[in-house]
């Protein structure tokens, strides 16, 4: 990656040139990622610029993120030549306007880019104004952190099928497959219409208010964090494959979000069931694990966390069906969990001394080739893994 920005004195600058052409000259016909940052027009700029005319044209140019500040600063600068793009990939734009930068690239390039990132919200209405000539090959966007969470419908070209952004209140989006938001909030009177949506990653909240009912037809993929749903709220994705909850350390957690981890979780429309695959990353009571398998029948492959023994104790027992006479009266519950379970792999988080794990290999070893016995007659035997912190790899438990 090169970063072209300026320097305080002529000196410092020669040496930063020359060091720059040493390292064009290294790449060769590689492909690039270049940073261009221009807040000043001077003398400096036009040498570094005339030093990518030489060595790095256009053409080996795939990543370049191109960044405006100052009042004077112009692409022409930069663009001002005929060169031409040829294996444009990915255009990140942080400056004042997107419009100039884009006719800019869009007059020199063979290959439109297939990657738009912009950097503030006040950009995105200008992307109707140059949609047609310039970004009808995009189909990932990546909106700003800033981004107004309240603009129910701005225009987004249907090629773009991947859309990355900060927070959303309004998803009019029939034509997205993939969804990544850090916050994202269904009300029931903004419009929501994710139809062909596939995967859906939401790093931090995904909160579905009071009366809004969230149906996602064609979701096969879920990541969500903490989780929240107002009264009478629902959402629900029948076709869910994989189903990912992300978390924390217990001891990184505060009391609320716990208690509203477990609300949601016994909330009558939380209705998130995963066919295949179930990964648990939130170190949930046996309470709340018990509730998530119980409504994940079809799951196949199931990965948990746990920071006590007496959970993991717990799980073997329930999850694999020892004689329910062995179990305490608050988890001697009715039916198999899990029946067509085909791998579980656990994560211990707790500490362990070196000289203890070898002995909690064995013990676990044990516990899991015994309970195991109690699904042979299904057909379906899982294969059961455990990894501590302390390892850096897992073994096979049964």
């Amino acid at each position: 990656m090169i970063v072209c920005d300026h320097r305080k004195d002529e000196r410092t600058f020669s040496n930063f040139l020359s060091l720059l052409g040493m390292q064009l000259d290294r790449a060769g016909c590689l492909l690039l990622d270049i940073i261009w940052i221009d807040d000043v027009i001077n003398e400096w700029s036009s040498r570094v610029i005339q030093i990518i005319q030489r060595k790095a044209p256009f053409s080996h140019w795939r990543s370049p993120t191109v960044c405006l500040w100052g009042r004077d600063a112009t692409p022409d600068n930069l663009f001002g030549h005929n060169d031409a793009f040829t294996n444009l990939k990915h255009l990140s734009i942080l400056c004042r306007t997107v419009e100039p930068v884009i006719r800019a690239i869009n007059r020199l390039t063979t290959s439109k880019p297939q990657v738009l990132d912009l950097n503030d919200w006040y950009l995105i209405p200008a992307l109707q104004d140059i949609y047609f000539e310039s970004l009808n090959n995009i189909y990932t966007l990546i909106l700003p952190k800033r981004q107004n969470p309240f603009a129910n419908s701005f225009f987004l070209p249907p090629n773009v099928t991947n859309l990355q952004a900060n927070w959303r209140h309004g998803h009019p989006f029939p034509h997205l497959q993939t969804y990544k938001l850090m916050q994202c909030t269904f009300i029931r009177k903004r419009l929501i219409d994710l139809r062909n949506l596939t995967s859906l990653v939401v790093t931090a909240v995904l909160e579905v208010f009071a009366n809004c009912e969230v149906e996602l037809p064609s979701l096969r993929h879920l990541t969500h964090a903490r989780i929240r749903l107002g009264k009478s709220a629902k959402i629900e994705a029948p076709l869910l494959e994989t189903l990912h909850i992300k978390g924390k350390h217990p001891r990184e957690m505060s009391d609320s979000e716990q208690t509203a981890m477990d609300a949601a979780l016994h909330h009558p429309g939380y209705c998130l069931s995963a066919k295949k695959s179930l990964i648990v990353e939130w170190c949930l009571s046996e309470k709340n694990l018990a509730r998530l398998l119980e409504i994940s029948p079809q799951v196949e492959h199931v990965s948990l966390c746990f920071v006590k023994s007496t959970s993991f104790d717990w799980l073997v027992r329930r999850i694999l069906q020892v004689e329910a006479c062995s179990l305490p009266p608050r988890d001697a519950l009715s039916g198999t969990l899990c029946p067509r379970m085909k791998a579980l792999r656990v994560y211990f988080l707790w500490n362990t001394e070196d000289k203890a794990i070898a002995w909690n290999v064995k013990y676990y070893k044990e516990m899991a080739s015994e309970a195991i016995k109690a699904r042979m007659e299904s057909g379906v035997v899982p294969e059961i893994y455990g990894t501590w912190k302390e390892l850096c790899t897992s073994i096979q438990l049964a």
